[in-house]
């Protein structure tokens, strides 16, 4: 079991690339800085060019000369510095299939082909997860808890003395505390 947990006592590139990126009072390495390029590049063709994750890849590794495997590494770095690309792409796929298929059930409804009009209909009911699990509650999450709670019986007892008299103010060892009352700059000019 030992060495299951691991101490860093310092920020790896990676994160002080991001940390570059959000921030620009953080100063990177001289190799830091060469990363940062190649990231920036990998990243660019991706967006930019709407180049495919393959061609991508094959881009690089032709621009820096690089093995496919730092290529591949490289590009899992740049999707984590500047955001992941391929999943939104598949979710705003999916939206625009969703319309499409809406707006074809609707035309074709119009049109009075109702069986097209159904198909289109359950292409478009395919692409999402309308099961009932979904929609149930988990009843772990709102069942009643109970907690057991251990008063000390100095409490116990003062609680049942006040409870005698009536009702119980439980701030009874509430202090007042001074504060003073900090406001920006923004406040002052409304």
């Amino acid at each position: 079991m030992k060495g299951l947990i691991a101490r860093f006592n310092k920020d790896s590139h990676l994160q002080r690339i991001k940390a570059s990126y959000l921030d620009d009072k953080v100063k990177l390495t001289e190799y830091e800085n060469e990363l940062f390029e190649k990231l920036r590049f990998i990243y660019s063709h991706r967006l930019g060019t709407a180049y495919t994750k393959q061609k991508t890849i094959e881009k690089v590794m032709e621009e820096y000369d690089i093995s496919q495997a730092t290529a591949y590494r490289y590009y899992n770095q740049a999707m984590y510095i500047f955001g992941e690309i391929d999943s939104v792409d598949i979710r705003a796929e999916k939206n625009i299939l969703a319309e499409l298929y809406l707006d074809l059930h609707y035309q074709l409804k119009k049109r009075k082909k109702f069986a097209e009009a159904q198909k289109a209909l359950d292409s478009y009911r395919e692409l999402f997860d309308f099961s009932q699990a979904e929609n149930e509650a988990d009843p772990d999450k709102i069942k009643a808890n109970e907690y057991l709670l251990f008063i000390p019986k100095e409490i116990t007892a003062l609680m049942k003395e006040r409870s005698s008299k009536g009702l119980v103010d439980m701030n009874w060892t509430a202090k007042e505390v001074g504060f003073e009352d900090i406001s920006n700059g923004e406040d002052q000019e409304q």
